[in-house]
């Protein structure tokens, strides 16, 4: 029989473990609204921030962080190289990203996990 400390120990590594693979790197990401629906002015403007903090990410070859519409219409934040490496949107910065854009939704959407 376990003793109460160990279990208490247990369930702390495990709530941690579950924090750390909370942010992920994904293919694509978006903003969204207070109501869930996507906030493609927010997901422009927060791809714009990250794509200006990466190195080379002007150069014409670049396809790091740049916006594409899916057939719905919705703005998607997506991975791309600068030539040299390649850059995938993070759940968790993106998050932070929108809603210093202005996104009321309390969470962004990612799709396409990497692994």
């Amino acid at each position: 029989m376990k003793s109460p400390i160990i279990n208490t120990i247990v369930l702390a590594l495990a709530a941690s473990v579950q924090l750390v693979e909370g942010c992920a790197w994904y293919h694509r990401c978006r903003c969204n609204m207070a109501d869930g629906r996507p906030d493609n002015n927010a997901t422009t403007l927060a791809c714009a921030d990250l794509r200006q903090n990466v190195t080379g990410a002007d150069g014409r070859h670049s396809t790091a962080y740049l916006t594409t519409f899916d057939a719905n219409g919705t703005t998607w934040c997506n991975y791309g190289s600068n030539g040299k490496v390649y850059y995938y949107p993070n759940n968790c910065d993106f998050r932070e990203a929108c809603t210093t854009m202005g996104a009321a939704g309390p969470d962004s959407s990612c799709e396409d996990k990497q692994n």
